[in-house]
């Protein structure tokens, strides 16, 4: 039976036939990643460097279930774990030098906000990063598998908007975790509904996901940043800017 196929377009474009055209893996159903999956060289970006510790003969690897999504950076799947049979949220980074850079950069914070402030009690706000890996070519993210992310929440709603107590809520968690992104220097850059995710479907326990634009408030390189209806004024005139145009931002989010 043919397997079924998540990425598209899904014709093999280079890497041995394994990406696309679009510089992504091409996914299917049942697949298997994980470091010791991976085949060849680490490839032509110079990734001979990247510190993995995935060298062990128990590293983890992950049998795709289906797609989560897919964006600029790459693709996203719901993967079973070798290791404990929890299903894992994959972000699979494009096999292309800015990308993979970027995602190089998203591990760096995420681990310091992970660890650094793992003793703060607004620490379980910010998602956690479980393992990262190299698999054909491709950097590839492990998180933990949350609920939906309040754009799809506001959507069920039919566009009603929340409770008074359930956005109070939220905006205590997320407020916390600002403050744990100021304490780090980190500017997530990209605070909207689509990357705050509930914990579960049926709780208000929140969590503010992709990192993948953040930055360390000293090494701000890009000007064009953040979506739109969630940009600051700094960045909307080409000012320089740091961590206060994520509070503007939730606070477009909480309005």
């Amino acid at each position: 039976t043919m397997t079924r196929v998540l990425s598209k377009p899904s014709t093999p474009h280079a890497n041995n036939g394994r990406d696309n055209e679009n510089d992504d893996l091409i996914l299917r159903v049942n697949d298997e990643l994980g470091a010791r999956v991976s085949s060849g060289p680490m490839g032509r970006h110079g990734r001979e460097n990247f510190e993995a510790h995935d060298d062990d003969e128990d590293a983890a690897t992950y049998r795709i279930m289906d797609s989560l999504g897919s964006g600029t950076f790459g693709q996203v799947v719901a993967c079973e774990s070798s290791v404990d049979g929890k299903t894992r949220a994959l972000k699979v980074i494009k096999n292309h030098p800015a990308y993979f850079h970027q995602a190089h950069v998203e591990i760096g914070i995420l681990r310091t906000l992970n660890t650094r402030c793992a003793d703060k009690p607004a620490s379980g706000v910010i998602v956690e990063l479980l393992d990262y890996f190299i698999c054909h070519n491709h950097l590839t993210l492990v998180f933990e598998l949350l609920g939906m992310n309040l754009y799809e929440l506001l959507r069920k709603n039919k566009f009603k908007g929340l409770h008074l107590g359930a956005i109070r809520g939220m905006m205590k968690q997320l407020l916390g975790a600002l403050d744990l992104l100021r304490d780090a220097h980190v500017v997530h850059c990209d605070i909207k509904p689509e990357n705050i995710l509930l914990t579960s479907n049926n709780s208000f326990q929140v969590k503010l996901v992709d990192f993948g634009s953040a930055c360390f408030q000293n090494r701000t390189v890009y000007q064009y940043i953040q979506s739109r209806f969630y940009r600051s004024p700094e960045v909307f005139l080409g000012m320089p800017y740091g961590m206060p145009i994520d509070m503007w931002s939730l606070g477009c989010v909480a309005a």
